[in-house]
């Protein structure tokens, strides 16, 4: 069975790394952006199955912003989206899901575990022993 591809997008370089590593043991084929600019560029050149994108990246751009461009193009309308936050805001929460995400995590309340089970719910390999 071919891996999924995940395209992390993560301007912390400890937490990508962290990231990376749980995805990479879960058996995923794994890519990271650090950047809006990096982020979208991969994201619309390879063919990913899932996209992790942090809200907050570097002080010029966000991760909703990426995700607006990436809605906004005729190539990638329906890859899965979850973000990353660092803190938990109402209004950036109901846009993200407004723009396409299917969920918003709270770095801080989630684990780097549930956060690969979340990759797998989005990318079909969740098995049924790893459900709830």
């Amino acid at each position: 069975m071919e891996k999924k591809k995940v395209l992390l997008i993560e301007d912390d370089l400890d937490l990508s790394n962290l990231y990376k590593e749980y995805l990479t043991a879960a058996k995923f084929d794994v890519i990271t952006a650090r950047d809006k600019e990096e982020g979208l560029k991969l994201a619309l050149q390879e063919k990913v199955d899932f996209i992790l994108l942090d809200v907050m990246l570097a002080e010029d751009s966000s991760g909703l912003d990426l995700l607006r461009d990436l809605r906004a193009s005729e190539k990638d309308k329906e890859t899965p989206v979850v973000m990353l936050t660092n803190v938990a805001k109402d209004e950036e929460k109901k846009m993200a899901l407004n723009l396409g995400a299917k969920e918003y995590l709270v770095k801080a309340s989630s684990k780097p575990k549930e956060i690969v089970k979340t990759v797998k719910k989005y990318t079909g390999t969740l098995k049924d022993s790893e459900k709830e």
